[in-house]
């Protein structure tokens, strides 16, 4: 998606999106491309499905692509010390305190693991983010 002279903050500061579609709720799993059909709308930021609005950086394309002749193959673990190394320093932390996890789902459950306790009440919210329900159990 092509950027526009404003973010895509500043377009929801502005309620962009409820001057084009005042009352529309975008049914769940619709694609972008698919909605700003159905509902007529030039600009659509589809936050609830986490999808970046600009699309893959090209640097990660070409680190991708790069990797893809050793992608049946284990990663180098060492690899993690060195992106935690350069993390800390960018963010003054100590490398001991980053954890790097394959996503959001298994770091929400390191934290669930970490502070909630048999018996807690956890409340989620409906619809919610679907691990939230398991990390919960």
């Amino acid at each position: 998606m092509q950027r526009s002279g404003l973010s895509m903050f500043e377009h929801l500061a502005q309620g962009y999106a409820l001057k084009k579609a005042p009352s529309t709720v975008i049914p769940v799993g619709i694609s972008i491309k698919a909605a700003k059909e159905k509902y007529n709308l030039d600009t659509l930021y589809k936050l609830a499905s986490n999808e970046n609005p600009y699309g893959v950086s090209p640097k990660a394309l070409e680190a991708m692509a790069a990797s893809l002749a050793d992608c049946h193959l284990y990663p180098d673990s060492t690899r993690d010390t060195v992106l935690k190394n350069k993390l800390a320093q960018k963010h003054s932390l100590l490398p001991e305190n980053i954890m790097i996890t394959c996503g959001a789902a298994n770091a929400l459950a390191f934290a669930g693991e970490a502070f909630i306790k048999p018996g807690d009440e956890c409340i989620i919210t409906s619809p919610a983010y679907p691990p939230y329900y398991y990390i919960v159990k």
